[in-house]
Order: structure tokens, then C-alpha cells, then sequence
């Protein structure tokens, strides 16, 4: 099977693939958090910055915060050192 030459295409799974693999080694205890703040949580403890976030998910740094305080919210606590 040959590998398409489409680069971009390659590079999104290659990057699906890492999100995944970093999902199962560090999974979300709270489960009432949607699919797009898993996303955000995993990459947030990975360290990432907001504008870092917005970047990969191609969305804005505003909606990154607006999720990140949902996702504290929902955690119970106030900073994301505290995840």
C-alpha cells in the first residue's frame, strides 16, 4: 500500500494519532466534559499556551479561555496548575 503524497493529510493523522495516544495515557475523570475540552485539557496539561491551543484546533484564543474556565469549573478548581 502506497502512502498518499498529500503531506497535510499525513501530518493531521500523525497528529490525531499523538492526541489519541495521549488521551488514553492521560484520560479525563469527568466525563461530563465534551470532546472538543477533552482536546483542550489534554493539550493544556501537556503545557501548551492558549494561543498554542487555538493554533492545532484551528479556533480562537477566546473560545480556548472560555472552555478552559468550563473545564476548571468542572474540575473544582481555580488555575490550571491545579489540574
Amino acid at each position: 500500500m502506497k502512502i498518499s503524497e498529500n503531506s497535510e493529510g499525513l501530518s493531521i493523522f500523525l497528529w490525531w494519532k499523538e492526541i489519541l495516544q495521549f488521551s488514553q495515557q492521560h484520560p479525563v475523570e469527568d466525563r461530563d466534559l465534551t470532546v472538543k475540552q477533552r482536546k483542550l485539557f489534554g493539550l493544556g496539561k501537556q503545557g501548551m499556551r492558549n494561543k498554542e491551543i487555538a493554533s492545532v484546533l484551528h479556533i480562537s484564543e477566546r473560545t480556548v479561555k472560555w472552555h478552559m474556565h468550563l473545564i476548571l469549573s468542572a474540575r473544582g478548581v481555580e488555575r490550571r496548575q491545579d489540574l
